[in-house]
């Protein structure tokens, strides 16, 4: 059984998250194995985005995950 599916049948997957600007001109970032809920964590990462983007707070609540 390939890792995918393997993935899919206990419902993880791999978030990876690339930090990109500042002063240097590599991305930094963080990789995360295994993880559940990975796809509720990207969509909080990209509310935060959105609303940093319109001037607003970027802040995680205790609802959001």
């Amino acid at each position: 059984m390939n890792h995918v599916a393997f993935q899919r049948i206990l419902n993880i997957s791999d978030l990876e998250i690339v930090v990109k600007g500042g002063s240097s001109y590599s991305p930094l970032g963080i990789k995360m194995k295994g993880i559940k809920e990975a796809k509720k964590i990207k969509k909080v990462i990209e509310k935060c985005q959105r609303e940093t983007k319109k001037g607003g707070k970027n802040e995680v609540r205790n609802g959001d995950l």
